[in-house]
Protein backbone atom coordinates (compact mmCIF):
# COMPACT_ATOMS: atom_id res chain seq x y z
CA UNK A 1 0.00 0.00 0.00
CA UNK A 2 1.10 3.31 -0.53
CA UNK A 3 2.54 6.11 1.56
CA UNK A 4 0.23 9.46 1.89
CA UNK A 5 2.93 11.86 2.97
CA UNK A 6 1.09 14.96 2.09
CA UNK A 7 -2.24 13.72 3.43
CA UNK A 8 -0.70 12.49 6.63
CA UNK A 9 1.42 15.31 7.49
CA UNK A 10 -1.64 17.80 6.47
CA UNK A 11 -4.12 16.29 9.38
CA UNK A 12 -4.02 18.02 12.40
CA UNK A 13 -2.50 16.09 15.22
CA UNK A 14 -4.65 14.22 18.29
CA UNK A 15 -5.03 13.94 21.61
CA UNK A 16 -7.17 11.54 23.38
CA UNK A 17 -9.15 13.90 25.71
CA UNK A 18 -9.71 16.71 23.70
CA UNK A 19 -11.98 18.34 21.63
CA UNK A 20 -12.11 16.52 17.73
CA UNK A 21 -9.53 19.45 15.56
CA UNK A 22 -11.44 17.60 12.48
CA UNK A 23 -14.72 16.19 11.94
CA UNK A 24 -14.92 12.09 10.81
CA UNK A 25 -16.60 13.61 7.54
CA UNK A 26 -13.81 16.21 6.46
CA UNK A 27 -11.30 13.11 7.26
CA UNK A 28 -13.14 11.08 4.55
CA UNK A 29 -13.08 13.73 2.16
CA UNK A 30 -9.53 14.30 2.82
CA UNK A 31 -8.87 10.50 2.07
CA UNK A 32 -11.23 10.12 -0.60
CA UNK A 33 -9.27 12.36 -3.13
CA UNK A 34 -6.14 11.62 -1.70
CA UNK A 35 -6.12 7.32 -2.12
CA UNK A 36 -7.40 4.60 -4.68
CA UNK A 37 -10.81 3.72 -4.06
CA UNK A 38 -10.20 0.22 -2.76
CA UNK A 39 -8.30 1.78 0.21
CA UNK A 40 -10.59 4.39 0.96
CA UNK A 41 -13.28 1.82 0.80
CA UNK A 42 -11.73 -0.47 3.42
CA UNK A 43 -10.43 2.89 5.63
CA UNK A 44 -14.36 3.84 5.46
CA UNK A 45 -14.75 0.20 7.18
CA UNK A 46 -12.63 1.04 9.71
CA UNK A 47 -14.53 1.03 13.08
CA UNK A 48 -14.28 1.10 16.82
CA UNK A 49 -16.40 -2.30 16.65
CA UNK A 50 -14.57 -5.32 15.15
CA UNK A 51 -15.94 -5.91 11.95
CA UNK A 52 -15.45 -8.22 8.44
CA UNK A 53 -11.66 -8.59 8.40
CA UNK A 54 -12.40 -9.13 4.00
CA UNK A 55 -9.80 -7.12 2.15
CA UNK A 56 -7.62 -6.19 5.11
CA UNK A 57 -4.06 -7.81 4.98
CA UNK A 58 -3.40 -10.02 8.34
CA UNK A 59 -0.98 -7.49 9.25
CA UNK A 60 -3.40 -4.46 9.09
CA UNK A 61 -3.57 -2.06 12.00
CA UNK A 62 -7.18 -2.66 11.89
CA UNK A 63 -7.36 -6.28 12.42
CA UNK A 64 -4.35 -6.65 14.84
CA UNK A 65 -6.55 -3.67 17.11
CA UNK A 66 -9.75 -5.91 16.28
CA UNK A 67 -8.50 -8.93 17.83
CA UNK A 68 -7.47 -6.96 20.52
CA UNK A 69 -10.85 -5.48 20.82
CA UNK A 70 -12.41 -8.66 20.86
CA UNK A 71 -10.03 -10.20 23.50
CA UNK A 72 -11.06 -7.33 25.58
CA UNK A 73 -15.16 -7.35 25.02
CA UNK A 74 -14.85 -11.40 26.06
CA UNK A 75 -12.89 -10.37 28.97
CA UNK A 76 -15.33 -7.88 30.19
CA UNK A 77 -17.96 -9.61 29.34
CA UNK A 78 -18.47 -11.66 33.18
CA UNK A 79 -18.67 -7.87 34.78
CA UNK A 80 -21.16 -6.76 32.71
CA UNK A 81 -23.12 -10.06 32.51
CA UNK A 82 -23.65 -9.97 36.34
CA UNK A 83 -24.33 -13.49 37.15
CA UNK A 84 -25.93 -14.08 33.19
CA UNK A 85 -24.90 -16.40 30.91
CA UNK A 86 -23.22 -15.13 28.31
CA UNK A 87 -21.79 -17.80 26.09
CA UNK A 88 -23.88 -16.71 23.13
CA UNK A 89 -21.65 -13.07 23.34
CA UNK A 90 -18.17 -14.87 23.49
CA UNK A 91 -16.51 -14.05 19.88
CA UNK A 92 -13.49 -16.32 18.72
CA UNK A 93 -10.22 -14.75 20.20
CA UNK A 94 -7.39 -15.22 17.69
CA UNK A 95 -4.16 -14.21 19.61
CA UNK A 96 -3.47 -13.39 23.22
CA UNK A 97 -2.69 -9.63 25.42
CA UNK A 98 -1.32 -10.09 29.05
CA UNK A 99 -2.97 -6.55 29.82
CA UNK A 100 -6.38 -7.09 29.01
CA UNK A 101 -6.74 -8.90 32.76
CA UNK A 102 -4.79 -5.87 33.92
CA UNK A 103 -6.98 -3.57 32.39
CA UNK A 104 -10.35 -5.19 33.10
CA UNK A 105 -9.13 -5.42 37.06
CA UNK A 106 -9.14 -1.59 36.95
CA UNK A 107 -12.39 -1.02 35.06
CA UNK A 108 -13.83 -3.11 37.87
CA UNK A 109 -12.54 -0.78 40.42
CA UNK A 110 -13.65 2.71 38.40
CA UNK A 111 -15.66 4.91 40.49
CA UNK A 112 -18.27 5.30 38.40
CA UNK A 113 -19.36 3.72 34.73
CA UNK A 114 -18.02 6.97 32.80
CA UNK A 115 -14.32 6.54 34.18
CA UNK A 116 -14.38 3.14 33.66
CA UNK A 117 -15.18 4.23 29.60
CA UNK A 118 -12.67 6.82 29.92
CA UNK A 119 -9.88 4.47 31.38
CA UNK A 120 -10.84 1.79 28.56
CA UNK A 121 -10.67 4.39 25.34
CA UNK A 122 -7.82 5.61 27.20
CA UNK A 123 -6.59 1.58 26.61
CA UNK A 124 -7.76 1.30 23.25
CA UNK A 125 -6.12 4.75 21.83
CA UNK A 126 -2.55 3.13 23.24
CA UNK A 127 -3.04 -0.03 22.00
CA UNK A 128 -3.33 1.99 18.45
CA UNK A 129 -0.74 3.57 19.21
CA UNK A 130 1.49 0.78 20.09
CA UNK A 131 0.22 -1.29 17.04
CA UNK A 132 1.13 1.35 14.98
CA UNK A 133 4.90 2.52 16.45
CA UNK A 134 6.38 4.64 14.10
CA UNK A 135 5.11 4.36 10.80
CA UNK A 136 3.25 7.79 10.42
CA UNK A 137 2.83 8.00 6.61
CA UNK A 138 0.94 4.67 5.66
CA UNK A 139 -2.94 3.55 5.21
CA UNK A 140 -2.19 2.13 8.89
CA UNK A 141 -1.17 5.50 9.89
CA UNK A 142 -4.34 6.83 8.41
CA UNK A 143 -6.59 3.67 10.22
CA UNK A 144 -4.79 4.43 13.33
CA UNK A 145 -6.07 8.46 12.86
CA UNK A 146 -9.90 7.58 12.07
CA UNK A 147 -9.86 5.06 15.37
CA UNK A 148 -8.60 7.37 17.34
CA UNK A 149 -10.76 10.66 15.66
CA UNK A 150 -13.87 7.84 16.66
CA UNK A 151 -12.68 7.51 20.31
CA UNK A 152 -12.69 11.63 20.49
CA UNK A 153 -16.42 11.59 18.65
CA UNK A 154 -17.37 10.07 21.40
CA UNK A 155 -16.97 12.61 24.11
CA UNK A 156 -17.33 15.44 21.48
CA UNK A 157 -21.03 15.03 22.13
CA UNK A 158 -20.96 14.67 25.76
CA UNK A 159 -21.04 17.97 27.99
CA UNK A 160 -22.18 19.36 31.51
CA UNK A 161 -25.28 21.13 29.95
CA UNK A 162 -26.25 18.19 27.64
CA UNK A 163 -26.30 15.68 30.71
CA UNK A 164 -28.01 18.51 32.90
CA UNK A 165 -31.13 18.22 30.15
CA UNK A 166 -30.37 14.41 30.12
CA UNK A 167 -30.81 14.19 33.63
CA UNK A 168 -33.58 16.79 33.58
CA UNK A 169 -35.76 14.51 30.96
CA UNK A 170 -35.12 11.52 32.86
CA UNK A 171 -36.40 13.15 35.90
CA UNK A 172 -39.51 14.40 34.71
CA UNK A 173 -40.18 11.06 33.09
CA UNK A 174 -39.69 9.81 36.30
CA UNK A 175 -42.32 12.03 37.79
CA UNK A 176 -45.14 11.58 35.15
CA UNK A 177 -44.46 7.66 35.87
CA UNK A 178 -45.10 8.54 39.28
CA UNK A 179 -48.00 10.84 39.23
CA UNK A 180 -49.91 8.03 36.66
CA UNK A 181 -49.54 4.96 39.36
CA UNK A 182 -50.64 7.09 42.31
CA UNK A 183 -53.89 8.05 40.27
CA UNK A 184 -54.57 4.44 39.82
Amino acid sequence: MAQYFFLASSLPALQFGNAMPITLADFHDRCASAMPQDEFELLKRTELLPGDISGFCSNDLTVKFWIWETILRNALLPLRANGSDYSQFLREEKDAFAEIQALVSSVNSAPNPMEAEKFLDSARWECIDRILGPDSFSFNALCAYKLQLLLLEKYNARTPERGEQHLDAILQQLQRESTQNENQ
